[in-house]
């Protein structure tokens, strides 16, 4: 399936999504190892941007999307914000590189704002929803149409939030999204800079709890009066 590296599973984490700030503006002329398969206007009274264009690698095959054509006066809003995802191979910093430097000609013109890690598990989403042990206080879930959840632990303005949820029916997907004043303080600007991700002992953000289900049966049938029993046994 595309987004899924059978390779990887269970074994190693991969960056699935780059979002950049571009401070130089694009161009579209020089483009050699990216190609444009869709652009439009995007101009109105909330935009930022004037152009809206996507494409793919014709290296790897990964899709991007462009905003570009700065359209406000604001000065902290950067003349332009790349997204590179991993559809077919993982996200390297070459390849944003590359990117970078066939758009503006200057790979120092940008920040990375967002990065998603991922880690793709042969495991049940439920389980590890359950499991997951983080500092982040929102929590929510959701259900789409074919009733697999997502479960969103911290929130969209969160300066980290992990998302758990099903990628395809044998294969659960943890995901990290560290945005920008998170890779600030892991001193993660820049495209090569996202090496240092290895560097860091990712426990202090979430961890999995060892959920021992007879263990825990047992102590709750110690401890807990019956009348509360069936009401903790509703929640696992």
């Amino acid at each position: 399936m595309q987004g899924v590296f059978e390779y990887l599973i269970g074994k190693r984490a991969f960056i699935d999504r780059v979002d950049l700030s571009l401070t130089k503006p694009v161009s579209l002329e020089n483009l050699t190892h990216f190609r444009i398969t869709g652009q439009k206007p995007c101009l109105g009274q909330k935009s930022f941007y004037a152009r809206h264009a996507w494409g793919e690698s014709s290296v790897t095959g990964n899709r991007f999307f462009l905003w570009y054509g700065k359209a406000s006066r604001f000065p902290q809003v950067p003349s332009a914000r790349l997204t590179l995802l991993s559809d077919y191979t993982p996200l390297t910093a070459a390849e944003v590189l590359l990117a970078v430097r066939e758009l503006v000609g200057d790979i120092a013109a940008v920040r990375v704002t967002k990065v998603e890690l991922t880690f793709d598990l042969h495991h049940d989403q439920a389980a590890l929803a359950k499991a997951i042990f983080s500092i982040a206080q929102k929590r929510t879930e959701l259900t789409d149409d074919r009733g697999w959840r997502t479960n969103y632990v911290g929130g969209p303005k969160s300066e980290r939030e992990v998302c758990i949820y099903r990628k395809t029916s044998e294969v659960a997907r943890v995901e990290l999204v560290l945005r920008r004043r998170s890779l600030v303080r892991l001193g993660i600007t820049s495209p090569e800079q996202i090496l240092l991700l290895r560097l860091v002992d990712f426990s202090r953000f979430m961890s999995f709890r060892d959920f021992d289900t007879v263990r825990f049966q047992r102590e709750v049938n110690r401890r807990v009066a019956p009348l509360w029993r069936r009401r903790i046994w509703h929640e696992y």
